[in-house]
């Protein structure tokens, strides 16, 4: 038997332990009260000393309830607890205003502008304030200090709001400053606004110097899609491919998969690597190998490259093959991209050859900007149809050519 001496420690940390559990019992009960949907009937006594929670239930009353002076006293008594506390205070500004004490509401806003200068918390809350109440002044300053300063959310937020209130960009950027100008570039990039990412890359040295190269691609493609091939194939020679027609012929650089670099896909049936120089190739070169799986149509790797319409051209490179199957093997193809064109193939590759030099004469339509060069090969309708074997291809270039136009086919589709 345990003598009372050892029971009564023993019933003391029991008894503790038991009003601990009642203590957290009533503070979750209190925090579910304050976040929940539930109406506290008397939040100035139940939350006497927390001025988030008496700003949230005065807004509820005057949203809600209609209960001016209650909501007015709700907000007063945060800020007795708290006499800076920027909630309390938009609250204030919000209520004055929408009850026509217009000048007791900008009253209450400046000294909320002073209080938050250069700070980021409640920024947002407080430009949603002064654009109901029409304060463009504060509008501009702190949509600026955010598109600056701010992160995540309420940067976005702030660019939505700007291009909303000032569409015209050259308003924008006046409003905003030339050190915003790139992230309103990639605002617009990034939401797609052709128009407006346009008018910020018309000031290029200001925006190119902060872009990254992806960013760059980015646009070209957005440009591309939104078929604006002149102003895409400009920034691409400005940016990447000032000297060169063709891009990346030599395959000393990894594919770009975008706008006017190489993009190749794997195929079902079949794969590709970029192999390194060696004793047999001077140069880097495309290989394609295919599994003797499937009976492919194939157009995997392609390059758009921006060309002058009513020009005639020369594609030049060499390739290598070896143990190709079928009737129908690799070719090289040129196309035309977005416009009217009629295909311009050239011809199969033998089955298994030597690296040798081919060429394939073209010319862009008038209607065209753009054409599009690509490895080929179309199903074959025999019996044994499933292609496998090794393509190779290197030094590909596109130079003018100066051959007559008569016997040429033009690159139209």
């Amino acid at each position: 038997m345990h003598s009372i001496r050892e029971r009564i420690p023993r019933l003391f940390g029991l008894l503790l332990l038991m009003l601990l559990a009642w203590a957290h019992v009533r503070m979750a009960l209190q925090l579910q009260r304050a976040y929940g949907n539930q109406e506290v009937n008397h939040p100035e006594v139940t939350y006497s000393r927390n001025p988030g929670m008496l700003s949230w239930h005065a807004r509820q009353r005057y949203l809600f309830g209609g209960d001016l002076t209650g909501a007015t006293a709700l907000y007063r008594q945060a800020l007795d607890i708290a006499p800076v506390f920027i909630p309390a205070w938009l609250g204030l500004a919000e209520l004055y205003n929408d009850t026509g004490k217009r000048k007791t509401a900008d009253g209450v806003m400046n000294l909320v502008d002073r209080y938050t200068q250069n700070i980021k918390r409640y920024r947002w809350d407080k430009i949603l304030v002064a654009y109901q109440m029409q304060r463009t002044d504060i509008l501009q300053r702190d949509l600026t200090y955010l598109i600056a300063e701010g992160e995540g959310q309420d940067k976005n937020r702030a660019l939505r709001m700007a291009f909303t209130l000032w569409p015209d960009p050259k308003e924008l950027e006046r409003i905003l400053g030339d050190g915003n100008l790139p992230v309103l570039f990639r605002y617009a990039l990034r939401t797609e606004n052709t128009d407006m990412a346009i008018a910020f890359w018309n000031d290029y040295p200001k925006v190119e110097a902060a872009l990254s190269s992806k960013e760059i691609l980015s646009f070209i493609q957005l440009l591309m899609r939104e078929k604006r091939l002149d102003l895409a194939a400009t920034i691409w020679r400005q940016s990447f491919n000032s000297k060169a027609l063709f891009y990346n012929g030599m395959f000393n650089k990894k594919p770009l998969q975008t706008a006017f670099g190489w993009q190749i896909r794997t195929a079902k049936g079949s794969s590709w690597r970029i192999e390194k120089a060696n004793l047999e190739r001077p140069h880097p070169s495309l290989s394609i190998r295919f599994l003797h799986e499937e009976n492919l149509s194939f157009s995997h790797a392609a390059q758009i490259v921006p060309l002058a319409g009513g020009h005639r051209y020369l594609l030049k490179g060499q390739w290598q093959s070896k143990e190709l199957t079928t009737d129908q093997r690799p070719f090289l193809e040129i196309i035309g991209y977005q416009c009217q064109a009629q295909p311009v193939p050239g011809e199969m590759i033998a089955s298994s050859q030597p690296w040798q030099e081919f060429t394939l004469p073209f010319t862009v339509p008038e209607s065209c900007q753009a054409i599009m060069v690509r490895v080929r090969r179309t199903p074959s309708h025999r019996i044994d149809n499933l292609l496998g074997g090794e393509f190779r291809l290197a030094d590909l270039e596109i130079v003018p050519s100066k051959i007559s136009i008569a016997p040429l086919v033009e690159a139209t589709r």
